[in-house]
């Protein structure tokens, strides 16, 4: 499976922004998808991410 998302609302140029959000969302989308293997979504980004 593959997903892409475009952060047009934020006007932000930050990575660190841009991966909070696809974090974010990406731990919505395992809910709601009920994903039985609980895969482990991080709530930040990993310090590299600036």
């Amino acid at each position: 499976m593959t997903g892409k998302l475009d952060d047009t609302l934020t006007n932000e140029s930050s990575a660190r922004i841009h991966y909070t959000h696809l974090l974010h969302s990406t731990r919505l989308l395992v809910e709601a998808l009920g994903c039985t293997n609980k895969p482990v979504v991080p709530a930040e980004p990993p310090p590299a991410v600036k």
